[in-house]
């Protein structure tokens, strides 16, 4: 079998709205020990659409089933809330879940789930911190932020101490832009990193 690969397919917001986010990201970051951070050099502000593991010789077909589904779908406004804390030092905002958004999504999960081949992604959050919909999800189609249990966020920064996000937040009251995204990019996780293997322009 060939190698196992670790893909994500994100959504992308356009140029002037990523310099927007990515200024929150550093401003975030400035304020205390960050170990992740949007800073518009190593990572950039997305909406994580599907994360997977698929075999390698399966990655063409990936590439084309996306290069087909943006056809059928127009570039989405989505608005940001507030900032909020996520798990383990995350700070996240989270998107609104419309229907257009939840209608790429998934899309994007049935046409691709099959390639997986049975494959799962590497996951940090333990099956006990998952409620039963995730960890239903989770099982038939290898991530549990999927269909029901997609819950759609930007994430800005995390710190080395979760507690910092939390005291953070008690003084920091920031409501993100309202977020032009007009960009599916198919990207390779690996060695803590990830490769743009390709982009794909929404209508």
């Amino acid at each position: 079998m060939d190698n196992k690969l670790e893909l994500r397919v994100t959504l992308e917001p356009n140029l002037a709205r990523m310099h927007e986010l990515v200024n929150i990201g550093r401003m975030l970051a400035a304020k205390g020990d960050a170990k992740y951070v949007i800073d518009g050099v190593n990572f950039f502000p997305h909406i994580t659409l599907y994360t997977l593991a698929a075999p390698e010789y399966n990655l063409g077909k990936i590439e084309y089933k996306l290069s087909e589904i943006v056809k059928e779908f127009n570039q989405i406004s989505l608005q940001a809330g507030e900032l909020k804390k996520g798990y383990d030092g995350y700070i996240i905002s989270l998107i609104e879940k419309t229907p257009e958004l939840y209608s790429l999504h998934k899309k994007i999960v049935m046409e691709l789930n099959p390639l997986r081949e049975g494959l799962a992604p590497h996951t940090h959050v333990s099956k006990n911190e998952l409620s039963n919909v995730k960890l239903e999800v989770m099982e038939k189609y290898g991530h549990h932020n999927v269909l029901e249990g997609f819950d759609p966020h930007v994430t800005f920064v995390r710190y080395n101490s979760p507690d910092k996000a939390e005291s953070l937040l008690k003084k920091i009251h920031l409501l993100a832009p309202k977020i032009l995204f007009d960009r599916v990019q198919l990207s390779q996780w690996s060695s803590k990193k990830l490769t743009l293997i390709a982009e794909f322009q929404l209508k």
